[in-house]
């Protein structure tokens, strides 16, 4: 198996959009005549859009309602094909980044020696615990963590819109303050089978117990989990560029260290189509 993004898995998409009032799977032909290529289409006030993650070319209905394509190549070799521009600025994510379990029993071997440390402080310490949360408490947990988090209230709906679409493959751990029994610390991940794959989705942590090595401990967890799931890939998504905000970086930093892959997107291509009219 070698690895793909979630965002190119058409279960993982049929899920996504099961039950969502703004959402819709969708098929194209792929142009090489090779199967379909798996999408979504959603709305934003009066506007349509469709999108694809694929190396194959998909070919959008154009008969369906007039709406903007965004087709993302996964490699930056792919060229510009015929009725599709690029559009000059970023519409999608720029970067992202995955660890490959390739030995189960050592699993942190390809780790940098910072976070080997970290892992090793945090096996000896007891003053927190990890353990799986309810999303009640990992949501009001949360909260207390990030009053001012200006995406707190996304992230939150998107762990709800995922309890349900995804039925059971949501996981939340929780580093629980063992003296007082408080969530200090949490970590949500979302599993793809189909991809042999989980994807983180949000954390959070008291910086108060920074010392005690927890956020190595939450990837810790997170990759005990899939070892016992059968989980190849770890997919730790966004990762910041130049460009982007800067309070992204930090955690990016730390996402580096766990023997992780980028993954640099091109450009993605658009198209205008579909308002057509059956004869």
């Amino acid at each position: 198996m070698t690895y793909t993004t979630y965002r190119a898995e058409e279960a993982y998409l049929r899920r996504h959009a099961d039950g969502r009032k703004n959402g819709v799977f969708v098929e194209a032909p792929s142009k090489d005549g090779n199967g379909t290529v798996p999408g979504l289409r959603w709305e934003r006030g009066p506007f349509r859009f469709e999108g694809f993650y694929s190396d194959a070319e998909p070919v959008p209905d154009p008969f369906g309602p007039r709406r903007l394509v965004v087709w993302q190549p996964l490699r930056r070799d792919v060229k510009r094909a015929k009725g599709w521009w690029r559009f000059p600025l970023p519409v999608n994510v720029r970067r992202t980044g995955y660890a490959e379990i390739t030995d189960p029993q050592f699993y942190w071997k390809n780790w940098n020696e910072n976070v080997r440390r970290q892992r090793a402080k945090w096996l000896k310490q007891d003053i927190l615990s990890i353990e799986p949360v309810s999303a009640d408490e990992y949501i009001a947990a949360y909260r207390e963590a990030k009053p001012w988090f200006h995406m707190r209230d996304l992230f939150v709906t998107a762990i709800r819109e995922r309890l349900v679409q995804h039925r059971g493959l949501l996981h939340l751990f929780g580093a629980r303050e063992r003296a007082t029994g408080k969530l200090r610390a949490g970590f949500a991940v979302l599993d793809v089978p189909e991809a042999g794959a989980s994807i983180h989705l949000t954390s959070f942590y008291d910086f108060t117990f920074a010392r005690t090595g927890v956020g190595t401990g939450l990837v810790d967890a997170w990759f005990r989990h899939a070892v016992a799931h059968g989980i190849r890939f770890l997919d730790f998504d966004i990762f910041w560029v130049k460009g982007e905000p800067r309070e992204w970086k930090g955690f990016s930093t730390f996402k580096s260290q766990f023997g992780t892959k980028f993954v640099d997107y091109p450009l993605p291509l658009l198209a205008i189509v579909g308002g057509r009219r059956k004869r």
